[in-house]
């Protein structure tokens, strides 16, 4: 379960609102597919939300405030978080947890390296009007593997 409540409350809301639209059948073909980019960009949102969240809280307990309040700003500019890129992050904070984390993304045939990627990939080409065949079910199937994500990385700053 993740830790911050602020965290596993958007996951919460993002899966209920899948769900739910998953489940509503008098949604058409064309309805469902633009419901599944929607959740994708809240998808990445969600993905960066997170990262910054988890890496902020653990930055104000264990820096002074000026030593936080750089790291925070410079936390605060990742944008389309790839996994490369978040391991990058994590090494930085201790070099054991970005090689720890590299393990566990490509862990299970890089399913949860693949989950990030593929997030950050279909919001960029959500973004720029390209086309995009992701769906709500591959959503909510990547957010379960960012969830296993942020609750790794949890437990590994606060060992």
């Amino acid at each position: 379960m993740i830790r911050s409540p602020a965290i596993r409350s958007q996951h919460d809301q993002l899966v209920s609102f899948i769900e739910k639209c998953a489940n509503d059948h008098s949604l058409d073909v064309f309805m469902l597919g633009h419901l599944g980019r929607y959740s994708c960009v809240s998808a990445a949102g969600f993905v960066e939300n997170s990262l910054g969240e988890v890496f902020v809280d653990f930055i104000k307990q264990g820096s002074r405030k000026q030593v936080a309040n750089f790291a925070i700003d410079t936390l605060r500019k990742i944008q389309n978080p790839k996994s490369y890129r978040i391991v990058e992050v994590a090494g930085r904070f201790h070099e054991s947890l970005g090689s720890e984390l590299a393990i566990f993304l490509d862990a299970d045939n890089k399913k949860r390296r693949d989950s990030i990627d593929s997030i950050m990939n279909n919001r960029h080409l959500i973004a720029h009007g390209k086309t995009s065949s992701i769906t709500l079910s591959r959503v909510k199937a990547h957010l379960a593997d960012v969830h296993d994500v942020i609750v790794f990385i949890e437990k590994a700053i606060y060992r």
